[in-house]
């Protein structure tokens, strides 16, 4: 089941990955080792504390993760989610895995966008709502108010709106939302996601 709603007024999607359908254990086992060789692994800034795969995806001292399985279910759902979109007749998307990451205690992943896409994909591949903090929205243009509830409906006036995900959901949202990863709490389990990049094309 695909879901819709809106945050800061903006449209956003999740759905669920079902993780019977690719090799998840593999993939949770490879990026593990890849983290315990290096759990700041980091060619992107001086700011995060992680362990990520952008602009490194061809350092030879880690596992060459395999994520066509898992790119495969993609293929499928990820133009469904596109199409609730509303795109114009012709529309198609381009899409591919451009990241993952895994972290633990005080692990961050400073704000962003990816302003040059039209939409990002974010894949909770492992993930404990009881203890792992979400991707967190950041809202440019906040006009904050104390009168209504806190609700994704009137996000609009946060400042920052965590969405309540969970394990195995693929959460799609324009490029250009600003978001961060805040700083996770003290945990034994790993918190990893797999990030897709997405482009829109008009096929005439």
């Amino acid at each position: 089941m695909i879901e819709s709603d809106r945050l800061f007024g903006i449209p956003f999607f999740t759905t669920h990955i079902d993780p019977t359908l690719y090799d998840k254990d593999q993939l949770v086992k490879d990026i593990k080792s890849n983290y315990l060789k290096n759990p700041t692994r980091n060619e992107w800034d001086n700011l995060s504390y992680l362990h990520h795969s952008y602009n490194d995806w061809d350092n030879p001292d880690y596992i060459n993760v395999n994520f066509s399985r898992v790119q495969a279910v993609y293929n499928k759902i990820i133009p469904q989610c596109l199409q609730k979109f509303k795109l114009k007749s012709g529309a198609k998307g381009k899409f591919r895995i451009v990241n993952y990451n895994c972290m633990s205690e005080n692990g961050y992943m400073a704000p962003h966008k990816h302003l040059n896409f039209d939409f990002v994909g974010i894949h909770y591949l492992q993930f404990d709502p009881k203890v792992h903090v979400p991707t967190e929205f950041i809202n440019d243009f906040a006009q904050k108010s104390n009168v209504f509830v806190d609700d994704v409906y009137t996000s609009c006036y946060k400042s920052t709106w965590r969405m309540p995900v969970k394990e195995d959901m693929l959460c799609i949202t324009p490029g250009f939302l600003s978001h961060q990863v805040p700083k996770q709490p003290k945990t034994n389990k790993l918190r990893m996601s797999i990030i897709t990049n997405i482009q829109l094309e008009l096929v005439m």
